[in-house]
């Protein structure tokens, strides 16, 4: 997974973290409990369970662009699997 954050009047500054550091059980969890806090029906079977699909769509699909925005200052955000 790679993080880019360009800015026309700072540095660009570009993260590449292993999607297994990022897409695990224990994101699951972390998501799960937050979602549940804030009133959401999420359970940790279905986290588990969309992070599973989302690491084999990274398999078959490798370099596709999970968000992508652009500020009217200039700065520039992606997240590309």
């Amino acid at each position: 997974m790679k993080i880019i954050f360009d800015s026309s009047s700072h540095k660009n500054i570009r993260i590449t973290l292993p999607t297994g550091l990022i897409l695990n059980r224990f994101t699951a969890l972390i998501a799960a409990k937050n979602a549940q806090k804030n009133g959401a029906t999420l359970t940790y079977e279905q986290a588990c369970g969309f992070i599973s699909v989302l690491k084999d769509f990274k398999r078959m699909n490798s370099g596709w662009k999970l968000i992508e925005v652009e500020s009217a200052d200039g700065h520039h955000v992606e997240i590309i699997l």
